[in-house]
């Protein structure tokens, strides 16, 4: 019974830590082009780089729009740079991704963003 015991905690162990290293975080699946689908902001792509910049793109217009960095696996630090010199801004925002569907939501104000891949 205690060897049966044991290989099932070794198993369950196995699994557990196979399954979170397949897990990928947002910080990891971002850098591609999302577009906007819902608020003022519907139709806007924002292309995340891997450079740590992002550009937006709406009616064939492209303009760079600022800087990221990842400060947790899920939470993500903004500048943006179109608001033009001055005082920094910084926004926090938790990324939930799944699939093709991102959900981004300011720290600040609960606002919730909602996004699709662009395939």
């Amino acid at each position: 019974m205690i060897r049966l015991v044991a290989r099932f905690v070794v198993l369950f162990a196995a699994v557990t830590i196979t399954a979170t290293a397949d897990e990928k975080k947002p910080k990891d699946l971002i850098l591609c082009k999302w577009e906007s689908v819902d608020g003022i902001s519907k139709g806007v792509v924002v292309e995340f780089k891997a450079d740590g910049t992002t550009t937006a793109t709406f009616n064939g217009k492209s303009m760079p729009t600022g800087k990221f960095k990842f400060v947790e696996d899920d939470v993500m630090e903004f500048e943006p740079t179109f608001l033009g010199k001055g005082e920094i801004l910084t926004m926090r925002f938790r990324m939930k991704i799944a699939g093709d569907d991102l959900i981004q939501t300011d720290l600040n104000t609960k606002i919730e963003k909602r996004l699709k891949r662009v395939k």
